[in-house]
């Protein structure tokens, strides 16, 4: 056998392998299921399948899908559509008189090309389906992943779309867009838990919208494995309709146990003596207790203790009526208590025979959120529109105020009361003109125009006559119908005065009259302000027209009263005339500079920076620069300005020229620059550990003697905290020293230990002085150190050569003693590298002549 042989031989095994699985698979199915060719040819069937049409795989592989209903067309036409969309269900009828629910779906290859078909077969029994097709709530059927198959009459009904078109819609058709994640959990949460609610909004087949209660529940086969789920829509629109549809619930006859207890309304069945019989399992799940609990607990025990007569009243109504409905507050298994409506009503057979009463308990609880966040929402919008400076009337549609705020009261001086219920046109604050420009307002409101600042006249109640600017707009309800329109209105009588003064006086300003004034009669807060401000303008432009005709005179009289050297020069540098100050502190005389050229006959000795005079009268600004320049009186550095300007009265242009001498503070920045240089000359040779900090205790200066000693840069020490060299120990004792220093002026000999970046420990001795500025006040402190490392260890020595001392001072006493009785010599240790050798040596000597 060749490769190739093998390969073909292991793909055939393969092959087997994969056909057994998917085999044993499509035999796992709960449900009957399977296979066909493309032209409906059975290929594989499940054992359920096989039970389901009582035929064996042989036996149905021989016939077309289509053979085996009595619906064949409708079969063949479910059968191509699946092929075409992805997938289609269909009802049809066996030929032994089965009823049952048809799903296909296309199998694709690894192309997407469709090569099978898969069909599932769900037997409907026919006193179920009527049963479903008969409840009186919206319901459908569908299946575990969500696909619809069945929809009763209700549900037709309320959606306002056909079966087939109601089952083959999407999901985003039959509810708005933002719904879908909501009902796509809530499916989930069924599986998962076997009942699942939520709120959505309903798309109807004539486009209307209507919010519903979807409650959603899990049908099981004995294996308690989920073979379909159940769902209904309750509208919640109106609570009445609510109970309506729940009436029509309780009143079917044929209500099956199986049914009812996988009813996703919360439901109770009592006896004809009011005794509760049974429950379901959304009973159950909304109250947190077991059935058990349900049918045996005390009503104290899951009501309001002041509900309690509520609730046995409603049943006794119900008996007398037919018909109760209470609203309480219910107490769950943990406790929490959460709001209800209880409806109630008789179960009768045909003859109208009292069977018994059913119950239902409806959540309430997202719809009293919702009604206390209307009302909050009433409250707060209340308050802003009693509160808006602008008046506010709103009209309904046929144009009756039913709302008029305190501002627009004060407009129009007619109390809330007097204009309620009064059609806006025929306001007696309304005139005749006010009418059309109303009535034209509204027209191009509805007409899709934002209309706003529309000036009308209005009628006081006291009869004087204003101007209000006014703004309408249209109010729509949820549907987007017109149901009312606000008409905003704000008082503009007394700024269309004031404006129209204003004008005025600006119009004469435009003719060069500057001499008139805005009448301030009648005109006050803001709109007074600005007319005073206008006239105050006015004055100020009248004053300063004055003065620039007489410009000339005055600029010469500034620039020679000026005690800023000063010099008027032409665009071409020609010296025009220059102040006293300039002559005085240059030594020129007025002959000597006027009719001269500043460039070509003035020497400039050093430009420091350059006065660009030319640029600056090209743009129009300023110029600065410094030079230094020699005059009779010696050489003077200037900071020369320029500034350009128009000669009003010839509209030549002209520069007018200042000179500020710095010269003194020249060689006082040179005496500070050697001084400076003289200090850090200074400190630099010093060889003790020097720095100099500020108020704060900031580095702000050092010596090369602090670097060595702390093994830190200048820059790692400028900057810095100056306790930050210490040892931790003594930063403390730092502060006290500068505060110290700062009262009394110095302190010396402080004593401190620096760590140097190895740290190293180093004794030292502090001497500080107080640093003050010019007007003597305090600006920091200069830190002088002496390294007393030395000094610290001879005074460690002296300390030890003190205590070996008092040990032979004893040993002489005790030689003495002995001395007196006899020749004793005493020998004393000799430490010939210690200073102390030679002590011994006199003291052996005293004691042998002391012996002789």
């Amino acid at each position: 056998m060749n490769v190739n042989e093998d390969n073909l031989e292991k793909c055939r095994k393969d092959l087997e392998k994969e056909r057994a699985f998917a085999g044993r698979l499509l035999d796992s199915v709960p449900t009957p299921m399977s296979i066909t060719t493309l032209d409906g040819k059975i290929i594989s069937a499940n054992s359920r399948c096989e039970d389901f049409f009582g035929r064996s795989n042989e036996e149905l592989g021989e016939v077309l899908l289509e053979d085996l209903y009595e619906e064949s067309d409708e079969v063949r036409e479910a059968f191509e559509e699946a092929k075409r969309t992805g997938f289609s269900t269909c009802e049809a009828t066996l030929i032994d008189g089965k009823r049952a629910i048809l799903n296909f779906s296309p199998i694709r290859d690894e192309d997407g090309s469709i090569i099978n078909v898969i069909g599932t077969a769900q037997e409907i029994a026919l006193e179920r389906r009527l049963l479903f097709r008969n409840l009186p709530i919206p319901a459908s059927l569908m299946t575990p992943e969500g696909m619809r198959i069945d929809a009763n009459l209700a549900c037709e009904n309320y959606f306002k779309r056909g079966k087939e078109e109601y089952i083959g819609a999407k999901l985003e058709e039959l509810y708005v867009r933002e719904d879908i994640p909501k009902i796509r959990e809530a499916l989930e949460d069924c599986k998962r838990t076997g009942f699942a609610s939520c709120e959505a909004m309903v798309v109807k087949g004539d486009g209307t919208k209507a919010p519903v209660i979807m409650n959603l529940t899990a049908i099981k086969d004995r294996k308690g494995d989920v073979i379909n789920i159940i769902a209904t829509a309750q509208d919640i629109s109106e609570l009445s309709e609510l109970k309506e549809r729940e009436e029509e619930l309780k009143k079917e006859e044929e209500f099956a146990e199986s049914l009812f207890k996988s009813l996703p309304i919360s439901a109770t069945l009592y006896t004809p003596e009011g005794d509760r019989k049974d429950v379901n399992l959304a009973r159950e799940k909304v109250f947190g207790r077991t059935g058990e609990d349900l049918l045996t607990i005390r009503p104290e025990e899951i009501y309001r203790e002041e509900d309690v007569a509520k609730v046995e009243e409603s049943v006794e109504v119900c008996k007398e009526t037919g018909f109760s409905s209470c609203e309480v507050t219910a107490i769950r298994g943990d406790g929490t208590e959460f709001p209800i409506i209880i409806n109630r009503t008789p179960i009768k057979d045909e003859e109208g025979n009292l069977l018994g009463y059913i119950g239902t308990a409806t959540d309430i609880s997202e719809l009293k959120e919702k009604e206390r966040e209307l009302a909050d929402e009433k409250a707060f919008n209340d308050h802003v529109i009693d509160r808006i400076g602008e008046g506010l009337i709103i009209g309904d549609d046929r144009g009756k105020i039913v709302r008029i705020n305190p501002a627009a009261e004060r407009i129009i001086g007619y109390k809330a009361d007097e204009s309620l219920g009064i059609n806006t046109l025929k306001h007696p604050a309304m005139t005749d003109e006010g009418k059309e420009i109303l009535e034209d307002m509204w027209m191009r409101v509805l007409s899709g125009e934002t209309v706003h600042s529309v000036d009308m006249p209005f009628v006081r109640k006291s009869g004087e006559k204003i101007t209000v600017s006014a703004t309408q707009s249209e109010i729509k309800d949820a549907e987007g119908n017109v149901i009312a329109g606000a008409f905003l209105l704000r008082d503009v009588t007394e700024t269309k005065r004031a404006t129209s003064e204003i004008s005025r006086v600006l119009d004469a300003a435009s003719n060069e009259n500057y001499t008139e004034k805005v009448d301030l009669t009648g005109i006050t807060g803001d709109l007074k302000v600005m007319a005073e401000d206008v006239n105050e303008t006015m004055g100020d432009i009248n004053t300063l027209v004055e003065e620039i005709k007489n410009s000339e005179k005055v600029l010469s009289k500034i620039i020679e009263e000026n005690p800023v050297p000063m010099a008027i020069v032409n665009e071409d540098l020609d010296v025009l005339d220059v102040n006293e100050t300039y002559l005085d502190l240059t030594g020129y005389s007025r002959g000597d500079m006027v009719s001269k050229n500043l460039r070509k006959d003035f020497k400039v000795v050093e430009t420091v920076e350059g006065v660009n005079i030319k640029e600056a009268m090209e743009r129009g600004g300023r110029a600065k620069g410094m030079n230094v320049v020699d005059t009779p009186n010696g050489r003077l550095t200037f900071i020369v300005g320029a500034l350009p300007y128009e000669d009003i009265s010839t509209n030549e242009k002209r520069v007018l020229m200042t000179y500020t001498d710095i010269t003194e503070l020249k060689e006082k920045e040179k005496e500070i620059e050697k001084e400076k240089a003289y200090t850090t000359d200074l400190l630099s040779s010093m060889p003790d550990p020097l720095c100099v900090v500020d108020m704060d205790g900031i580095r702000v200066d050092s010596n090369p003697a602090l670097e060595r000693i702390t093994g830190l840069s200048r820059e790692e020490l400028i900057g810095k905290p100056s306790n930050l060299v210490l040892v931790e120990e003594d930063r403390p004792k730092a502060k006290k020293l500068l505060k110290k220093t700062i009262e009394e002026g110095f302190v010396t000999n402080f004593e401190l230990t620096i760590r140097s970046k190895e740290r190293k420990r180093i004794p030292v001795l502090a001497d500080t002085t107080v640093r003050r500025d010019e007007d003597g006040k305090p600006i920091g402190v200069t830190l002088n150190f002496r390294d007393i490392t030395e000094l610290k260890e001879k005074e460690a020595q002296i300390i030890e050569n003190s205590k070996y001392l008092q040990r032979e001072a004893e040993k002489i006493k005790e030689a003495m003693k002995k001395a007196s009785e006899g020749y004793i010599s005493v020998r004393l240790k000799k430490e010939q590298e210690d200073a102390m050798g030679e002590i011994a040596d006199n003291i052996n000597l005293l004691l042998e002549n002391l012996g002789r």
